[in-house]
């Protein structure tokens, strides 16, 4: 037997060691061809990103000097020329003035364009429009856009110059702060006109925004071999540029790869330096991880070919000792078809006992659950007669908002979890569903209580992590001997669940706590909340709600508290509603089950929140109907609103005291005879500021303001703003 067991062994072994080799091979062929690839790759990915950066620059130029173009022939900037020609400043049109040095603004302050500043430089007064303002030529390139190698001299001489649009190289610029930018210059002038246009463009910030590639060094150069702008810290001067004698392309020197690419619009030559052993090291960085690769897979590759073939050697074995002891082998991976087939087969059968013996099981815990409330004998589970049991019972609260989540469902996956976790702690535990919302452990035997505890610990770290989907409340009852207390241990979590607190995590109630006939919270406070909502005072109410669930919160009142104060008042909200309309205000199965899905303290006091005020609306409502004093009063002021309206007047018309009066539309309306006149006032006031030009001196005299500064100081503590500004953003907004 040893000798059939090694000769399967040392077969299978070199079976597929013979597929190692063969695909080792292969793979050292495949690598060595990608590795010669892989310099080209580099290459050629450097020279779409020099390609890409030429595309950027090509049209951030393009678009400069065409603004620089449009800017330079504006029918304004002629204009302005021509007064300026005549050498007086003060006949100088500012409003055109300020268009254009607008347009300059407008322009500098574009992100996309990277302009610093814009110059409109007209020689006749040696003047300068800038984004800043206007300053003497003199003053504005040796103070404000100072540099050594563009004085005023250098943009004099480019006045007479025969090109139209030129690119000066990038230098170093300081400002009125004496802050230093690398900016370059863009000139635009005409042998004709004596004034020119100039953009300085910064150099740094376009380098960093149209040139992706952090490698190496970046170079421009004009078609003459003059270098406009380089990224390099210290630039030694060579004959590379001599060397281009293509459009694009890459060349070597030095150790290094310059790749090089002209611009087809402006004609300048864009170069990209990278170091050779930049990508030396790229190619040597793969070749390590690549040889280390290979040496890990051949090892593991000959681990596992050993440890598969010693497998294959366990099955007969196996099949075996499962026929001798009738119990499946625990395991029997990669093993031939032929004994997976004879495997199938006996656990198919060993399963099939175990099922119906697990099914009689929980059938008979099942059968004694349903006879708890009922007068039948209470049978023993089938296989635990003697010993002792606890129960564990899981209830569940699933919230409201998850919509595509029955709660049937989440019931299933919460019941799966906890067969899986009971009885990998408990071997003799069953578990089964209750109802919808409860899951049922029956735990035998179990040694400690302690084991129990700290289960259902670990079970209330997994269910927090769910709290804003579903709560749970475990109920551990105590340690029962004989399985004819079944009926009495089921009552006691029964009453354990009662116990529950209003808050938002999973709670373990193991004790029982001293029964509460009474509410927990005062009586006194609950009626005068009743005698608030009756005159629909709903603040008031709101108040006291709060205040009877913060009572109820201090003394730790179990959740049962929290839904009968709130049935109270959903109770008394429907019997004044059928007082107001003649019915109920809804449905009460309907509420009950609204007020079992708040889950905390907040939750329900939001929901009572909706209660009170729908009531107090319609108390509202009904107080202010067909109410001809307070019809009389409204419709009064409504039309004479603009005079000096008193209490006493009002009163005087309909021959009541205005002492009276005043309580009874304070009553009425819950706002003062003064508010309500200042609410027309301001309503008419804005109307006016809003739809008509009228001067604000004769809104104040239309309202009843007869001073136009009483009248500015009364509006704008009303509303925050001055009738001035109010009625520019109201024409603002039309």
């Amino acid at each position: 037997m040893i000798t059939k067991r090694s000769s399967l062994f040392t077969k299978i072994f070199l079976g597929f060691l013979t597929i190692i080799i063969l695909l080792s091979i292969i793979l050292l062929v495949s690598f060595g061809i990608f590795r010669n690839s892989v310099r080209q790759e580099i290459v050629s990915f450097h020279e779409l990103s020099l390609a890409h950066t030429v595309s950027n620059y090509e049209n951030r130029l393009n678009i400069v000097k065409n603004l620089l173009l449009t800017m330079y022939y504006d029918e304004e900037v002629s204009l302005l020329y021509q007064q300026l020609q005549r050498g007086n400043k003060q006949n100088v049109d500012y409003l055109r003035l300020n268009n254009i040095w607008s347009d300059i603004r407008a322009h500098a302050a574009n992100p996309l364009l990277n302009i610093e500043n814009i110059a409109l430089y007209f020689a006749p007064l040696s003047f300068v429009v800038e984004k800043d303002g206007t300053h003497g030529a003199d003053e504005f390139f040796s103070k404000y856009l100072s540099s050594p190698d563009y004085t005023l001299d250098f943009f004099d001489q480019q006045m007479s110059t025969s090109q139209l649009l030129q690119t000066f190289p990038a230098a170093s610029f300081k400002n009125y702060y004496q802050a230093s930018k690398e900016l370059l210059p863009v000139v635009l002038s005409t042998p004709s006109n004596h004034y020119l246009i100039a953009g300085f463009l910064d150099a740094d910030k376009m380098f960093n925004t149209l040139h992706p590639s952090a490698d190496g060094n970046f170079y421009i150069y004009n078609k003459h071999g003059g270098l406009l702008y380089t990224s390099a810290a210290e630039y030694e001067d060579d004959s590379i540029f001599n060397d281009i004698n293509a459009n694009q392309g890459y060349l070597t020197q030095n150790h290094h790869y310059y790749f090089y690419h002209k611009g087809a619009s402006t004609g300048l030559i864009y170069i990209h330096e990278v170091p050779m052993n930049r990508i030396a090291a790229r190619i040597s960085s793969l070749n390590q991880i690549a040889g280390a690769l290979f040496i890990f897979a051949v090892a593991l590759s000959i681990i596992l070919a050993i440890w598969m073939s010693r497998r294959f050697n366990q099955p007969l074995l196996q099949l075996i000792q499962a026929v001798v002891n009738q119990k499946p082998p625990s395991s029997m991976t990669n093993s031939p078809a032929e004994f997976h087939l004879l495997l199938d087969k006996l656990s198919h059968i060993f399963t099939e006992i175990k099922r119906k013996d697990a099914v009689l099981t929980n059938y008979s815990f099942m059968n004694q659950m349903r006879r708890i409330h009922s007068s039948s004998p209470f049978p023993i589970p089938l296989d635990h007669r003697d010993g002792s049991f606890i129960l564990v019972l899981c209830h569940i609260n699933l919230r409201e908002h998850e919509e595509g989540q029955p709660v049937e469902k989440v019931s299933y996956f919460i019941r799966e979890f906890i067969d899986l976790f009971m009885s990998d702690r408990f071997s003799k535990s069953r578990t089964f569903q209750m109802d919808v919302n409860e899951v049922l452990t029956v735990v035998f035997d179990v040694e400690e209580r302690q084991l129990l505890t700290e289960a259902a610990a670990r079970m209330k770290q997994i269910y927090d992590q769910d709290v804003d989907h579903y709560l749970i409340t475990v109920c551990i009852s105590g340690e029962y001997q004989r399985t004819q207390e079944f009926e009495e241990a089921y009552r006691q979590v029964q009453q354990l669940l009662r116990q529950r607190m209003m808050i938002q995590e999973t709670q373990i109630i193991s004790e029982l706590a001293t029964h509460i006939d009474f509410p927990l919270y005062r009586e006194s406070d609950l009626e005068i909340l009743f005698n608030h909502l009756e005159q629909g005072n709903a603040s008031a109410v709101i108040e006291l709600t709060d205040t009877l669930i913060e009572q109820l919160r201090r003394k730790k009142a179990p959740a049962l508290q929290y839904r009968q104060l709130a049935e109270r008042i959903v109770i008394k909200r429907d019997e004044l509603a059928f007082l107001i309309q003649g019915q109920y205000q809804s449905d009460r199965l309907k509420d009950r089950d609204e007020i079992n899905g708040c889950l905390s303290a907040e939750e329900l006091s939001a929901y009572l929140r909706g209660v009170i005020y729908d009531i107090c609306v319609k108390i509202e409502e009904r107080k202010l109907a067909k109410d001809d004093v307070i019809d009389f009063v409204l419709h009064y002021v409504e039309h004479h609103y603009n005079e000096d309206l008193s209490l006493d007047s009002v009163a005087s018309k309909i021959n009541l005291s205005s002492g009276y009066l005043s309580n009874y539309i304070k009553q009425k309306t819950g706002v003062t005879f003064s508010e309500h006149i200042m609410e027309v006032r301001i309503r008419k006031a804005k109307e006016m500021l809003r739809d008509s030009s009228l001067p604000i001196g004769v809104i104040a005299e239309k309202i009843g303001y007869y001073s136009a500064t009483s009248f500015n100081r009364w509006f704008k503590k009303a509303t925050g703003l001055s009738p001035g500004e109010y009625r520019r953003q109201s024409t603002l907004k039309h």
